[in-house]
């Protein structure tokens, strides 16, 4: 953890978009800035976040809307090129305000919303590779899945009923399966290493990436 790496947001203004945009998202920004495609960026997208419409699957945004970006020290001043542009996602058109960098949060207890592991679609074996990655990484916690709220959740996600939130991301024609993933009692180091790595893929649309929680986070 050499290189320190900020979260970068950037207000939004418009007025709906689709719930399930993270693959719509990551094109637009990629037609903007065509490095965030590059290896070396690891760039983490956030879904931008909004009220969920139950009716036409749609999100409507709000005053708090914002982008999200997880991106290393040096790819900062690449990201310039984003305030006030205007992207369309799927038919929907939002433009982009002037971002605020901000650093990694430390906190004893992470969530992610969403964490995508290749082949690991059950939760079993899920936990199983969460354990492992840990583990690889060196950091020590406790970790587990998320029950549901009553409400359906607002990440931008296709949920299921279950146990736990377990929800799909459609990505190049295929739905990619996630669960909602707590980690907790860790160490400021080690939060700070999992917010900067994450656990398992997907992060340019959204896997793996990690926040404190509110204060129930399902």
């Amino acid at each position: 953890m050499s290189e320190k790496t900020f979260d970068v947001t950037f207000p939004v203004e418009g007025k709906f978009l689709p719930w399930d945009h993270s693959y719509a998202l990551f094109a637009a920004l990629s037609r903007i800035q065509p490095l965030v495609h590059e290896d070396g960026w690891d760039l983490g997208v956030f879904p931008i976040n909004g009220r969920r419409c139950s009716r036409n699957r749609t999100l409507r945004l709000t005053r708090q809307s914002q982008l999200r970006l997880r991106v290393s020290a040096r790819f900062l001043p690449s990201l310039m090129s984003f305030p006030g542009a205007v992207l369309e996602l799927d038919g929907h058109q939002i433009r982009l305000g002037n971002p605020q960098v901000r650093p990694l949060l430390i906190s004893p207890r992470l969530f992610s919303p969403w964490v995508t592991i290749k082949g690991a679609t059950e939760s079993g074996c899920f936990l199983e590779r969460v354990g492992e990655e840990l583990e690889g990484r060196g950091v020590v916690g406790t970790y587990g899945l998320v029950p549901p709220r009553r409400r359906a959740s607002r990440d931008g996600g296709r949920g299921a009923r279950g146990p736990f939130v377990r929800r799909t991301r459609a990505i190049k024609g295929h739905d990619i399966v996630g669960f909602g993933l707590l980690v907790e009692e860790l160490s400021g180091v080690d939060s700070l290493l999992l917010m900067t790595q994450g656990v398992g893929g997907r992060r340019h649309f959204g896997g793996g990436l990690f926040l404190p929680p509110p204060a129930e986070p399902r």
